[in-house]
């Protein structure tokens, strides 16, 4: 099991915490299949909160090809795309709007934010968008639709990558639940072959 460490930042949410510990269960089950979960840590404090949250190019993808962890802004409206419904940046992180607006799918996820917040951390592990195919739909990395499968393609990618950002301990077969606090950030270097994914809202 690649277990990644995720810091959910949810100064400008409107969830309870019982409502982000239920998506975020969600979101373990969407990547089961890959077999990598994340190790989540629920933080207060949001995007404007100089010198106690990371700033852009000092979280995530950093610019000198190092990882940390991965950082996940709950938010009402996504700056500079209000109309997304969730953003991954190379950078900075990932963006989540409480309540995407998604398309139907035969297969859906329960909750929106579920699903976009999945979809969001498969571009951190190195998947683009799903987009043409008869089962887009239902596919995790279609955009603005409540499916959440991923195809063994899918999964190939995102072991590899996860392989690099996971915590060395690979002993533990599940993740824990979810804690407050911070991430202890520990950087690490990227190989040269390391996808990297453009800014994507969705």
């Amino acid at each position: 099991m690649f277990r990644i460490p995720v810091e959910v930042h949810l100064r400008d949410s409107l969830f309870t915490d019982d409502a982000i510990i239920e998506r975020l269960a969600e979101v373990q089950t969407i990547w089961e299949p890959a077999r990598i979960c994340f190790e989540f840590h629920l933080d207060d404090q949001g995007p404007d909160d100089a010198g106690t949250v990371p700033v852009l190019g000092d979280s995530g993808l950093l610019h000198g090809g190092s990882f940390s962890n991965a950082d996940v802004w709950m938010v009402q409206i996504i700056p500079r795309f209000p109309l997304a419904n969730g953003l991954y940046d190379g950078y900075l992180g990932a963006y989540v709007r409480d309540n995407p607006v998604l398309n139907p799918a035969p297969h859906p996820a329960t909750f929106p934010a579920s699903r976009t917040m999945a979809h969001e951390l498969g571009h951190l592990l190195g998947l683009k968008h799903y987009l043409g195919q008869p089962d887009t739909t239902d596919s995790l990395m279609s955009s603005k639709n409540l499916g959440y499968a991923l195809h063994d393609f899918e999964i190939a990618t995102a072991r590899r990558v996860a392989d690099v950002l996971a915590l060395d301990d690979r002993s533990p077969t599940s993740c824990g639940q979810p804690r407050r606090g911070q991430v202890n950030r520990i950087v690490r270097a990227l190989p040269a072959w390391f996808p990297t994914v453009e800014t994507l809202p969705e």
